[in-house]
């Protein structure tokens, strides 16, 4: 296998970069919600009426021996929808049992003991990924629970998985969707 780096200073230099992208991105989201409900949309093309929270780093772990995670950017809005976005900037892996496990602690979170399994909201997962997270050269992959059987027929349950290929940018839907922003 050969390495992309010719040096280890090149290599170095590029994941402090993106790791600081990956810090500030975070921090512009948590302090400035208005841009986390304008990014949201653009990216989901859903409406916000407002943001309820929003937190980098945020951590969830169901027990003492369970696996926990640490999302990005945490979002709440004002009807409960629970967004997760994850800046993936090295190499994309397993993102797939990754999603779903993120969706299942948001569920955990998101109800209280002996609620109603009807009062969850939607959640989203959302990856926004450097490269092509499943190689088939798609700008944009959306998951929902269907029917094999039937493809019209939906599941239902509101969680939604979102995976943008940053690579094929200029083939999404929303021409230059990231110059919206201001």
């Amino acid at each position: 296998m050969k390495c992309a780096f010719k040096s280890w200073r090149q290599f170095l230099k590029v994941h402090f970069f993106l790791c600081l992208f990956n810090f500030i991105f975070c921090k512009v989201l948590e302090e400035n919600p208005d841009v986390s409900k304008k990014i949201l949309e653009m990216l989901l093309n859903i409406k916000i009426d407002r943001i309820e929270k929003t937190c980098s780093e945020y951590s969830l772990k169901t027990d003492f021996d369970s696996h926990g995670v640490r999302f990005d950017v945490y979002v709440k809005d004002g009807t409960g929808r629970c967004f997760d976005i994850e800046i993936q900037t090295s190499k994309v892996t397993k993102l797939a049992k990754r999603a779903r496990y993120y969706q299942g602690l948001m569920d955990v979170d998101n109800i209280q003991s002996g609620g109603n399994y009807e009062s969850l909201k939607e959640s989203y997962v959302i990856f926004l990924c450097m490269g092509d997270a499943f190689g088939y050269n798609l700008p944009v992959y959306t998951f929902r629970y269907i029917a094999l059987e039937d493809k019209a027929i939906e599941m239902g349950d509101g969680t939604v998985n979102v995976f943008f290929n940053a690579g094929m940018y200029d083939k999404m839907e929303s021409e230059n969707m990231f110059l919206k922003i201001a």
